[in-house]
Parts: C-alpha cells; sequence; structure tokens
C-alpha cells in the first residue's frame, strides 16, 4: 500500500518525487557522516500543503552536538544535488545522544528481562518462555511506532514488520527476518507456557533447556532493536544507507 504524504494527488506524486529524489541524493553522501534519516512535520503525517517543505531530520553519526560546519557541509554537499523545485528540504542535524529514549515498551522490556533472570534461577521454566515471548511482542511493536507505523492488536507482528519493511531504514530491514523469526517461534509458546492444555502442564513440560533457548532471544531483541525505538513518531524513512 503507498504511503500517504498529502491530501490532493498532484501534491502526493510531487512528494513522492521529491522523496525519491532525496533517497537517490543521499544515499552516498550521508553513509559516512549521518547515522540516519528521517522526514517529519507535515509529510510524515500526510498533511502536506502547497507551501509545505520538506523537513529531513538527521541524526549525526559521530558524538556530540552538531556545528556550524554541518550546515555548511549540507550546503556545499547536499543541496547542489537536490535541485530547485516545490517543497524545499528544511534540515534539521540533531547528535546522536539526543535521541535517547524511556520508550515504555522498551522500558518495560529491559525490567522484565531482569525479573526472566530471577525466574530462571528459581527454575520457573514456563515462566521464563513466556516472559521472554512478552518482551519480543513489547520490542517489536514499539519498532513500527517509532517509525509512525500502525502497531496491529496481535501477539506476534511479524507479519505487518515484513509488510511495511519498506517503510523502515535499511539497517533494519536486514534483521527483519530474524526478529521475526523469533517472534513466530516464541508466539507458539505463549498461551501453552502459561495456561498448559488437557494434557500439558507448563511447570512440568518446559525445561531448562526451553528456558535457556528463549531467554537469549528476548535478550538479542534489546539487543538489536532498541537503537531503533524512540519516542518520536510520525516519520518517514529515507534509509540513507540503501
Amino acid at each position: 500500500m503507498t504511503r500517504r504524504y498529502a491530501i490532493l494527488d498532484d501534491n502526493q506524486r510531487i512528494v513522492e518525487e521529491r522523496i525519491a529524489e532525496l533517497r537517490r541524493t543521499l544515499s552516498g553522501l550521508l553513509a559516512a557522516r549521518m547515522r540516519a534519516a528521517w522526514v517529519i512535520g507535515r509529510v510524515a503525517d500526510g498533511r502536506v500543503r502547497d507551501e509545505s517543505d520538506i523537513d529531513l531530520l538527521l541524526l549525526v553519526l559521530r558524538e556530540g552536538t552538531p556545528r556550524r560546519s554541518d550546515y555548511e557541509w549540507w550546503n556545499v554537499a547536499v543541496v547542489p544535488g537536490l535541485g530547485a523545485g516545490r517543497f524545499p528540504v528544511e534540515p534539521t542535524i540533531i547528535g546522536s545522544q539526543s535521541i535517547a529514549t524511556d520508550e515504555p515498551n522498551l522500558s518495560r522490556s529491559r525490567k522484565r528481562l531482569k525479573a526472566i533472570a530471577v525466574l530462571l534461577d528459581e527454575e520457573a521454566f514456563a515462566d521464563v518462555v513466556r516472559g521472554s515471548q512478552e518482551v519480543v511482542e513489547l520490542l517489536l511493536k514499539a519498532v513500527p511506532g517509532s517509525f509512525g507505523l500502525a502497531v496491529p492488536f496481535s501477539h506476534d507482528v511479524s507479519e505487518s514488520l515484513l509488510d511495511n519493511g519498506g517503510c523502515l531504514p535499511a539497517e533494519v530491514q536486514n534483521v527483519l527476518p530474524g526478529w521475526c523469526e523469533i517472534s513466530k517461534r516464541l508466539r507458539k509458546d505463549r498461551g501453552l507456557a502459561f495456561h498448559g492444555s488437557e494434557d500439558i502442564t507448563p511447570s512440568t513440560f518446559y525445561t531448562r533447556a526451553d528456558a535457556e533457548q528463549a531467554r537469549p532471544m528476548a535478550e538479542e531483541l534489546l539487543d538489536t532493536a532498541a537503537p531503533w525505538i524512540c519516542r518520536a513518531t510520525g516519520r518517514a524513512g529515507l534509509n540513507p544507507s540503501r
């Protein structure tokens, strides 16, 4: 499904062309200097008007705060390649430390992993499996929300993530299949690890091996997804490294 940037069809066409131009131009230029690039503001919210510009958020790869030289670099290295036309690009350059986050799902995931460590020590293996699935679910629901995408009401969001993968940065797309595989594997055990079944009692069915397999999956998701989870929403990723 085509992402909607504008209400009017002619504006939609022009913005699509402009963003495609940005992807082509920025792909090689940003990789060495910037961590990521997103469109924010009216364009990302789908509310483009005739007088709108394209607010481009750039995340600086290096530590520290942006300097005037970063904007001078933009004017010299980037602007000439963008060309003139409607919807001019207005960059905002920020440092990586500015996207530090206490996003609720991320915070909850970290706390649950601490609880999972205690449950493993107590040999509550079924609860470790169930808790690991919940961590994975929380993290994978936080990812699309961080990029302004709809978050499905499902315990396994892998299908939705794959369907919308094109809206995510290239680095996320590279790890997405692994994330989705983990989500699918743990989703199968979500209900069984908690409720059991007519012939399965969770406390006796699940073993240490099951728990020690599930916990690292949740830890892997935290390590790889956390950098992409932030509170800002409504951004259209330009995937500069693509």
